[in-house]
């Protein structure tokens, strides 16, 4: 019904959704925050078949990141290397897709990802991976580096376009693109003066809503509703966005009552 191509991220929510019959609104949106990366049912194997065929110094070199790959569950997470290997590996790998000769094409997420693998080599695979392993050790001092602790969640000054700063607080991230198959999309990369990872798009406003004889939502946004770096509702729901933990919404007057921060009336000061 849509001209776009297949992606990963369809099939994912495919395979959630099959066979359901009945959701909460807490399940529904445990489904929507569901971390399973589709796409390495594809790219992973041909790196695994390549790394079996390779010369005895290649597999020495890559022993252990593959087998921290092969032991992977495919779900991204804030305390996993597999995760950073896996992603920054994926990522290099996009090269080796022809070009697109028509827009749709180039929606064909899984169509490109497989093209990734038949234009590339089992050389090719293995040295994007050992580029990957060097480049690690090189910005980070150790190419075991957790996700979480290169993909990161900042917000400083509530502008459209923020700057990043490695040295100010920041939030650890468990959350990849939805490019690999994730529902829950956070978009990330390495900002310029930085050297860590920043997310910069993916989910922003996020609803769960139950209809009934009364109406039922749970809602959860990026950062926070105020764009006042001073303000207590600038941030406070940065973590909660981060780890699918969703607040309900006041839909009715008493509800609204029992949470109110302030009155205002217009005219008044």
């Amino acid at each position: 019904m849509a001209p776009d191509g297949e992606n990963f991220r369809a099939l994912n929510a495919a395979r959630l959704l099959s066979g359901a019959a009945e959701f909460t609104l807490d399940s529904l949106i445990s489904k929507g925050y569901d971390r399973y990366l589709t796409a390495f049912e594809t790219l992973l194997p041909p790196l695994f078949e390549a790394y079996g065929a390779a010369p005895d110094s290649v597999k020495k070199s890559l022993q252990q990141p593959i087998a921290l790959l092969q032991k992977w569950d495919r779900r991204s997470a804030i305390h996993s290397v597999a995760t950073t290997l896996a992603v920054e590996w994926g990522m290099r790998m996009a090269s080796y897709a022809p070009r697109p000769k028509t827009s749709e094409e180039g929606t064909n997420a899984v169509g490109n990802i497989e093209a990734e693998i038949a234009h590339s080599t089992p050389e090719q695979k293995l040295r994007e991976l050992q580029t990957i392993v060097l480049d690690l050790q090189q910005r980070y001092g150790s190419w075991k580096v957790e996700w979480g602790d290169i993909c990161r969640y900042q917000r400083l000054t509530g502008k459209i376009i923020e700057t990043y700063d490695d040295k100010l607080p920041s939030l650890p991230v468990g959350l990849v693109s939805s490019a690999f198959g994730a529902l829950p999309s956070f978009q990330s990369r390495v900002m310029p003066g930085a050297k860590k990872r920043y997310g910069f798009s993916g989910n922003s406003f996020i609803a769960a809503v139950e209809f009934g004889k009364r109406v039922k939502a749970k809602t959860i946004v990026t950062g926070g509703e105020s764009s006042d770096p001073a303000s207590p509702h600038f941030s406070d729901q940065a973590a909660l966005y981060l780890g699918g933990w969703f607040k309900d919404v006041l839909f009715y007057p008493e509800d609204v009552e029992k949470n109110t921060e302030k009155k205002y009336h217009p005219g008044a000061e």
